[in-house]
């Protein structure tokens, strides 16, 4: 396990390793040194408030850069996805680029299409574009009755219009969409 990166004049030379060997016997604090370093440390989304990704996508990777000293930019482009299923007492469920690519519309509380007001591409805009565009139709001046906070209005992803898959109507409604209720 990679502890911190080794910089000299400005240059990562290698790695401090929690345990170099293949085994847990060896584990003693060792250094390695290298020519290039390549971070390659997988998902951060656990240090946004909202994701999708697995509890281990815990960024350590960008911090270890960023303790090592390199500019990070763009950070709210790492790897997310703008649309996920939420249902209340169930975790979110990543819902694919695929349906968007398929023709699913996205639509916000009225039950109005949005998207030809941020981007040509509709649906199928940048997924930054389209997170911004879900943010901007979710949260607006609508306000909790009982706390007087402001509070976010659903946006939904709507594939009513294409046709339905074979394998899907021979199931129940609460079969086909997890954690929905029965008919």
């Amino acid at each position: 396990m990679v502890t911190g990166l080794v910089v000299a004049e400005g240059r990562v030379i290698g790695a401090d390793l929690a345990s170099a060997g293949p085994d847990a016997t060896e584990s003693s604090p060792r250094r390695i040194s290298a020519r290039a370093v390549l971070i390659a440390a997988g998902g951060a989304g656990q240090v946004y408030s909202d994701t999708t990704n697995p509890a281990v996508a815990t960024g350590d990777g960008i911090a270890l850069a960023a303790q090592a000293g390199a500019e990070l930019a763009d950070m709210e482009f790492y790897q997310f996805h703008p649309t996920a299923l939420s249902l209340p007492g169930v975790p979110r469920f990543l819902i694919s680029e695929a349906l968007r690519g398929e023709g699913a519309y996205l639509r916000n509380d009225k039950g109005e299409r949005f998207m030809e007001r941020y981007h040509p591409l509709l649906e199928l805009a940048p997924r930054d574009v389209v997170a911004r565009a879900i943010a901007r139709e979710g949260i607006g001046d609508v306000t909790d009755p009982a706390s007087g906070a402001p509070a976010s209005r659903l946006v939904h992803l709507d594939m009513r219009h294409l046709p339905q898959p074979k394998h899907a109507r021979a199931l129940p409604r609460h079969q086909r969409l997890p954690g929905s209720a029965q008919p």
